[in-house]
Parts: C-alpha cells; sequence; structure tokens
C-alpha cells in the first residue's frame, strides 16, 4: 500500500479519540459561546443540577423573545416533544425527559478546545451494539501514525485497529506493516482504518447514531477515569456517556434487546426517534429553565 497514493474516496466520520490521547486534555477547558439566552424546555429539576420550566413565560412557539424580571437575559420559547435527551456541553451532563419529566441525568465527557463538541438539534435513531469505529484521518494522522511508525504497525494491531483496502463496506484488512506510516503522519497518504469491536475499542460497547453533519455520536467508552473528573473535556467531539445501559433503556423502555452473544456489531433501530438538543448554554439550575448567564 505504501506505493498506493492518497485515497481519494472521502471516509465516514467517526468522531472519538483513543484513551491514551485523551488523558493529557483531561484538565483543558473548551471555549463555549455564552449567549445571554434562557430557553423555556419543560424539565423537573433535581438536586444534581437538573432543570424546569419557569413559571410566566409565553406559551411555547411564541415568534419572540420574551423578556423576563433579570436586566440583560432574554427567554426564547422552544416547543420540545415529551420526550427527548439534553446535553449540556458547559456542564458534561445529559439529562433524561419523558413525559414532560426528567427521569435520570449522568455526567459525560465532551469534546476538547480543539476538537469542541457542536450545538445541534437532531434525533437519535438507533443503537450499534459492539460498534466498529472507523477512524477519522485526523485521528489517523496525528494520533495512530507516529506511533505505527515507530512500531512498524504493531501498536495498532495490539489496540485492534486494522488498515481496510477501502472505504467500503466489503473492503478487505491490509497488512500493518505494508503501510508507510510517516507518510501517513505527514500527511502524505490517507489510509482506512478502523478498530474492531471488543472492549478496547474507542466507542466502548454502544453507538448511540443522531443523524448530523459534523459526525457526532453519543458513545460508551472503555476510558472511565475522565468521568471523576471536574472537567470532562476528553474527546474530539462526540459525547461520551457515563451509563449507556441506562440511556438504551430510557431510549428503548419496552423492547430492550438482549446484549450481543459475539463481537460482532448489532443494529437496532429505535421504533421511534428521540430527540436530542445539545447546547452550548452556560449554566443549568434547579428551578430555573436553561439559563446562559453571559460573559
Amino acid at each position: 500500500m505504501a506505493g498506493a497514493g492518497v485515497v481519494a474516496m472521502a471516509p465516514p466520520v467517526d468522531r472519538a479519540i483513543p484513551p491514551d490521547a485523551s488523558a493529557a486534555a483531561a484538565g483543558s477547558r473548551p471555549d463555549h459561546p455564552s449567549p445571554v439566552v434562557r430557553g423555556a424546555w419543560p424539565l423537573d429539576g433535581d438536586a444534581r443540577g437538573g432543570l424546569s420550566t419557569e413559571a410566566g413565560l409565553r406559551p411555547a412557539g411564541s415568534a419572540q423573545p420574551v423578556a423576563v424580571d433579570d436586566p440583560g437575559v432574554v427567554t426564547a420559547s422552544y416547543e420540545p416533544p415529551e420526550t427527548y435527551v439534553v446535553v449540556s456541553v458547559p456542564q458534561a451532563r445529559l439529562w433524561m425527559v419523558r413525559d414532560g419529566q426528567t427521569v435520570g441525568s449522568m455526567r459525560v465527557i465532551v469534546g476538547r478546545p480543539d476538537h469542541p463538541t457542536p450545538a445541534m438539534t437532531t434525533e437519535v435513531t438507533h443503537v450499534v451494539l459492539n460498534p466498529r469505529w472507523h477512524v477519522p484521518q485526523d485521528i489517523v494522522r496525528e494520533s495512530l501514525a507516529p506511533e505505527a511508525a515507530r512500531t512498524d504497525g504493531r501498536s495498532l494491531s495490539g489496540a485492534g485497529f486494522e488498515v481496510m483496502s477501502s472505504w467500503d463496506d466489503d473492503a478487505t484488512p491490509v497488512p500493518v506493516e505494508d503501510v508507510d506510516w510517516r507518510a501517513v503522519a505527514d500527511g502524505r497518504l490517507a489510509v482506512p482504518v478502523r478498530q474492531k469491536p471488543g472492549p478496547a475499542n474507542a466507542m466502548g460497547r454502544a453507538k448511540f447514531v443522531m443523524p448530523n453533519d459534523s459526525g457526532i455520536y453519543l458513545h460508551d467508552t472503555p476510558d472511565r477515569a475522565l468521568f471523576a473528573a471536574e472537567r470532562r473535556t476528553g474527546s474530539a467531539g462526540c459525547i461520551r456517556v457515563e451509563d449507556y445501559e441506562a440511556l438504551m433503556a430510557f431510549l428503548i423502555p419496552n423492547d430492550l434487546p438482549p446484549p450481543p452473544s459475539t463481537d460482532r456489531p448489532t443494529y437496532v433501530r429505535l421504533g421511534a426517534p428521540v430527540p436530542i438538543h445539545v447546547t452550548h448554554e452556560t449554566a443549568m439550575t434547579p428551578g430555573r429553565a436553561f439559563e446562559a448567564l453571559g460573559a
């Protein structure tokens, strides 16, 4: 493959980062927009920083922001469904809401300053158990290739990575020692790399697919240490969840699939997509609505 040239086909994007490459970023914090906006989503507060509605707001669907009592603060109206997921990037926390009531919350790990998690509103459409990880080219180039060049590819094989002949579904593995990893690290060669399912996979045991232009997913992780950190910014943009089984039970309450018996990916389509709102608002407090206090 060393003489094959740069692969021109656009690869799939799975934003994640190997656990060893994320550890150095544990003490950093991304730069988040801090608009002075409060959004009235109907969430119930709890002692860990849950959310609730705020009395007196104009009904959802209002076309114009509504001024409230705090000077310089504007309340924007939303019209969320009754069941949905909310992720606060600055707080690195996820909430699950069913029938307008907060039913669970968990810590998450969000993007580093150089790969911040983008704000978005989309839907979770399906879950992949035992997922493969199709590694983005910037992570191959910056995190995997330098070490592979020093070990003649052995570092990749030992961690379950494999080089593929293309990004097509019918691609076949290529011997890692046949790749010019220095050329990959220098950006002169692009190679498709994926990580096999299993306990070392950067996406853990489950990936929650939500269509978006940035290739962002919710997913499990084998690296649990960062969940205990005050600043949980260690991913390459994806959102790592503390308890994937609890999130899966929320998304598929009446038809939870059994754990797969093999290490092959298993695709589970949700009976109905569940909306998810990922926000950069800077503070969410009990007894209040979404609250962004500004800089």
